[in-house]
């Protein structure tokens, strides 16, 4: 009998094939395959681009990297806009605190320089 094993059961004439993808460990992290396959409706002018643009076969890479360049963009652009919001809420706020810091910022420049003597330090005496 067709599609008999040698004990006499019946074997299916499908073929199905489990596929067990394993996490593969390097350097001591587990690294676990990131790709996935999804379907994405473009318009028809943007698909004659990618093929334009991409070599054959390479139309997802080009897809990765373009997402990826675009989500690294837009968050520094959001990063920058936010540090700029913050800078402007807290302008008042931040000239006050110089105000308040710069004469002891003065003082220390001044030591440094050698202009003032440090408070409790006599000053150098040149003996010649």
């Amino acid at each position: 009998m067709k599609g008999t094993g040698s004990r006499g059961r019946r074997r299916s004439l499908t073929s199905t094939r489990r596929v067990r993808i394993l996490p593969v460990k390097i350097a001591n992290r587990k690294i676990t395959p990131m790709n996935k396959r999804i379907s994405v409706i473009l318009p028809t002018t943007t698909v004659a681009v990618l093929d334009r643009v991409a070599a054959k076969g390479s139309r997802s890479a080009l897809i990765d990297r373009a997402i990826r360049r675009y989500v690294e963009t837009r968050g520094r652009r959001n990063l920058r806009e936010r540090l700029k919001q913050e800078a402007l809420a807290n302008a008042g706020r931040d000239l006050r605190m110089a105000a308040e810091w710069f004469p002891l910022e003065e003082e220390a420049w001044q030591v440094a320089q050698g202009r003032k003597s440090q408070p409790g330090v006599s000053p150098a005496v040149d003996r010649a």
